[in-house]
């Protein structure tokens, strides 16, 4: 008996181990373009602790409006490429005489491990008190009554972004609005031009603090871009902060009309719309006029459960039929403990005017599939578009499970593989190369940062982020390439950090670790 508990105890710590598996790591270190023979240098270093042999692949994607997502190939490619591949530092890959050097050009590094995907090990990886302060963070009046916080949320959001995906600013100004969307993709391996969305308004109405309205559905997307951020994916995935929403789904539609580009080919979108408020006291959960007629099984299962308002909402059209079926049973394969409510309405909705309250509607307006993934807004939390929408009232724990839900959706939509993958964006036409060239040294020397560029950075904008995102630390620093510089003034506790340097011709993110 002894014996067989000790191997009993051993399978289990051995099947645990595989659910566990870590995911190859790559660490991006530069990229060198040379335009005569149309070369690519990719300079990283590649982590697994897990494996000691992995498969790298390489591919080269058009980023230029004419030929955009198109694939482009090189006369060789030599180096740490291919399988197997050990782990290690100073990995790198030539790609010689690419066949058409396009000016804006994305490289997809990938490292692939061969497990299979676990997406029970992935969506346990979000995190309630992540959501929180999220929230915490842009609750305020954010609208154009208050240009304060409204310019301080969108810094935020921006920065967070950009700590974990390339970030665009689309700015939009008509006759009536100026406003700003956010954009950051994650590049799909294969199909980069098939685009899953997930998307949330940021802006407040009027006197609200907007936490469920709409920092609970922001909240979701930033974790989301977290947990997914290094996993390779077949399909692109984007993650979109629309503004203006409370003004009549103006930046989504802006968005829709000018801001994609006609090669973008957008597969689904989930749209988050307030998913932040439960209660489980009965009587609490109202329904639209006609909602009975229209959806008879969701209204006596709403009022079987005495109308508490302690499920999530699932909207989409009939040309969303397949979306929403997705959504639904990985809802229920994947996280039982969420109710779920999911609804189908003809058309572009428009029968049901209370259920296309949201940006979803810019995109079933373009007979795109898409769902509005919510807990009911007025028809459940009171308040709604008041100074009590604050974090106070919202359940974190039921937040999380609806982001588990949609990262298992997302998954499997975007055919999510078990490995990782960056992005290098290449653009000769401003002849800099963005943010992943990431082309300078930061080190921990007794709990001091030194930093070392390859070249001179003048008037550079040096910030520090914890590991949730927020900003520790904010100066400008002219760094030098010829010695590191230390920062004996910054103190950091024991921990996980990124640190940013800009300035208008460089642009850099590293991750440093502060050890005890």
């Amino acid at each position: 008996m002894k014996y067989f508990n000790v191997l009993t105890a051993l399978l289990i710590f051995l099947v645990h181990i595989q659910a566990q598996n870590a995911i190859p790591k790559i660490i991006k270190k530069s990229i060198h373009f040379t335009s005569t023979d149309r070369s690519l240098s990719i300079d990283f270093d590649l982590q697994d602790p897990d494996n000691d042999k992995l498969e790298v692949r390489c591919k080269i994607f058009s980023l230029s409006e004419n030929d955009k997502y198109t694939e482009l190939l090189a006369q060789s490619i030599t180096g740490d490429v291919g399988y197997p591949v050990s782990p290690g530092l100073n990995k790198k890959i030539n790609l010689i005489n690419i066949e058409y050097a396009s000016p804006k050009l994305v490289v997809v590094l990938s490292a692939y491990d061969k497990e299979s995907i676990n997406i029970d090990d992935i969506i346990s990886n979000v995190n309630p008190n992540n959501l929180k302060d999220y929230v915490e963070q842009i609750q305020g009046r954010r609208n154009a009554n208050n240009p304060i916080i409204y310019n301080q949320a969108r810094t935020y959001l921006s920065e967070q972004l950009q700590t974990y995906l390339n970030t665009k600013s689309l700015d939009f100004k008509n006759a009536l609005y100026t406003g700003i969307n956010y954009e950051a993709t994650k590049h799909g391996s294969s199909e980069p031009s098939s685009i899953i969305i997930v998307d949330a308004h940021y802006d407040a109405a009027t006197i609200s603090p907007g936490a469920d309205d709409n920092g609970s559905g922001v909240a979701g997307v930033l974790e989301m871009a977290r947990i997914l951020a290094d996993y390779p994916s077949k399909k692109s995935i984007r993650y979109v902060l629309f503004d203006l929403e409370e003004n009549g789904l103006v930046g989504s539609s802006i968005y829709n009309a000018n801001q994609l580009s006609k090669r973008d080919s957008i597969k689904a979108v989930l749209n988050f719309e307030m998913i932040g408020y439960y209660t489980e006291q009965a009587n609490t959960q109202d329904l639209p006029t006609g909602f009975n007629v229209l959806f008879p099984d969701a209204y006596n299962q709403v009022i079987a459960n005495n109308r508490k308002g302690d499920f999530i909402i699932n909207v989409g059209n009939t040309n969303s039929l397949n979306l929403k079926n997705s959504f639904h049973t990985n809802t229920l394969n994947h996280v039982p403990a969420l109710k779920i409510i999911s609804l189908e309405v003809p058309g572009n909705g428009s029968i049901a005017p209370d259920l296309r309250r949201s940006d979803h509607a810019s995109f079933l307006d373009r007979n795109i599939p898409a769902l509005m993934i919510t807990d009911g807004a007025n028809f459940r939390n009171k308040n709604y578009h008041t100074i009590r929408d604050s974090s106070h009232y919202l359940n974190f724990d039921f937040m999380a499970n609806v982001v588990k839900a949609s990262i298992a959706t997302i998954i499997e939509l975007a055919e999510i593989e078990h490995g990782s993958s960056i992005d290098f964006i290449v653009d000769q036409t401003t002849g800099t190369n963005t943010k992943e060239e990431n082309k300078f040294q930061a080190i921990c020397e007794e709990g001091c940062i030194l930093i070392k560029p390859d070249q001179n950075l003048e008037n550079c904008l040096l910030q520090i982020f914890d590991i949730k995102g927020r900003k520790i630390y904010s100066m400008n620093q002219t760094l030098r390439n010829d010695n590191f510089t230390k920062l004996n003034h910054i103190k950091l506790s024991t921990g996980l950090y990124f640190l940013s340097l800009s300035n208008k011709k460089f642009k850099g993110t590293k991750k440093i670790i502060i050890h005890e």
